[in-house]
């Protein structure tokens, strides 16, 4: 039997390590990319517990699996952020509290 826990524990691993493997991975995603993203994952989830619950197949696999390629498929088809918004987001990023 396969272990689903541990196959949605690499999925997951490998989408924390996409954006932590440098700070030019900053635009991974946009805005487009990280809804698309919910909302393919949220509709895959209670599709596939709705109609393919009888699989085996713990529902949030398939649905982490989906948002993760559809965020990056619609962040790639989408324009980028402006350059205010990766400023902003670097100085966000770059806070220090004293």
């Amino acid at each position: 039997m396969i272990n689903y826990t541990i196959i949605l524990s690499y999925i997951i691993i490998v989408h924390i390590s996409l954006l932590s493997i440098n700070d030019n991975i900053v635009n991974l995603y946009n805005f487009a990319g990280a809804i698309a993203g919910i909302l393919v994952g949220a509709a895959v989830d209670i599709a596939w517990l709705v109609f393919l619950a009888g699989t085996g197949i713990y529902e949030i696999l398939p649905g982490a699996l989906a948002g993760l390629i559809a965020a990056v498929i619609v962040t790639l088809l989408t324009k980028k952020p402006s350059a205010d918004v990766e400023a902003l987001y670097d100085k966000a990023i770059s806070f220090e509290e004293k």
